[in-house]
């Protein structure tokens, strides 16, 4: 019982809040990303070069703003999600043996749990990736052919700065996506393995 008052207290609860927290803040980033590709379509409707270059110029500011936020978003939770993709997917090949050994209920529970909360944290890193790479299609299909030539360079850079995709980091190693979970889920299998065989070994040994 105190076992699992720790590993609840201790590990999941903060776990779980901290992806929690990533993931409101980067749905917010998203909206956010979906605000400046409604400007980007409306800067060269109808509008003279004044209209058109005052309605640029808020859109590179705000670009410029939604950039920082996502570095300061990634920079703040990179550390935390290392730290939860190094240690969830060793929990769970536990949970897993804890299965095979015959608690069922208790051991389909903590792996749900777990696994809910690795799924939160890489779908917020790729909704986040593939919502960046909508800003460049923004720019893309906005009538910049209808601008003045002084307002399409101004665009150009837009574009090219929009390459840039927006990341969440799992430390240094990886990006939170769902290419990293599936790797986890490799990790999780090899582990699986390595604590089966070192059973097996351990109880050869008694035997002997």
């Amino acid at each position: 019982m105190t076992q699992k008052f720790i590993a609840r207290q201790l590990l999941m609860k903060p776990t779980a809040l901290a992806t929690y927290a990533e993931f409101e803040i980067t749905t917010h980033l998203i909206l956010r990303i979906k605000q400046l590709n409604q400007m980007i379509n409306e800067i060269f409707i109808n509008t003279n070069y004044e209209t058109a270059r005052r309605r640029l110029n808020n859109c590179i500011v705000y670009h410029g703003d939604i950039i920082r936020m996502a570095e300061a978003v990634n920079e703040c939770f990179s550390s935390s999600m290392f730290m939860h993709t190094c240690i969830t997917a060793i929990i769970c090949a536990c949970i897993e043996k804890q299965f095979v050994e015959g608690d069922h209920f208790c051991a389909v529970v903590h792996f749900c749990c777990w696994a809910m909360i690795l799924v939160l944290a890489c779908w917020s890193g790729q909704i986040l990736m593939d919502a960046s790479e909508s800003i460049s299609v923004s720019i893309w299909f906005s009538k910049w052919y209808e601008a003045d030539i002084r307002l399409q360079k101004d665009l150009l850079m837009m574009l090219k700065r929009s390459q840039d995709i927006f990341s969440l980091t799992a430390g240094p190693f990886s990006f939170l996506s769902f290419s990293l979970l599936v790797s986890l889920d490799h990790i999780r299998l090899q582990y699986i393995s390595v604590f089966m065989f070192t059973e097996r070994v351990t109880v050869k040994a008694v035997l002997h």
